[in-house]
């Protein structure tokens, strides 16, 4: 049995997940985001990327458009590092497309 608390709205149920004969048996989740969140957490967890850029001394947040597998974070970070500007990037910009090869791109979330 794995004890978790959801994090998929702000009621952050606290969930039980045990595994039956090859299913998740979810428990304490008030909605179905959370059976769902808990299922991924145990079996492909993902997340949203956020890290920064610069641009002429100055700084820009981003993030990646969708969450990306977890195991993929710290490559997807060598790769935003080595992103070289031309210009000043503009707002919701995708700087970078399918970064990796895993469907997120990489985009400007200030300016």
């Amino acid at each position: 049995m794995r004890e978790m608390t959801c994090i998929r709205c702000p009621l952050g149920c606290h969930m039980k997940v045990t595994k039956v004969k090859g299913e998740f048996l979810v428990t304490g989740n008030n909605c179905p985001r959370g059976k769902e969140y808990a299922i991924s957490e145990l079996t492909e967890p993902v997340r949203v990327v956020t890290s920064l850029i610069t641009y002429n001394g100055n700084v820009y947040p981003v993030k990646t458009s969708i969450a990306i597998p977890k195991k993929m974070i710290s490559k997807v970070l060598r790769e935003i590092d080595n992103i070289k500007l031309d210009s000043k990037p503009k707002y919701h910009e995708a700087i970078l497309k399918n970064i990796l090869f895993t469907g997120a791109d990489i985009i400007v979330t200030k300016v």
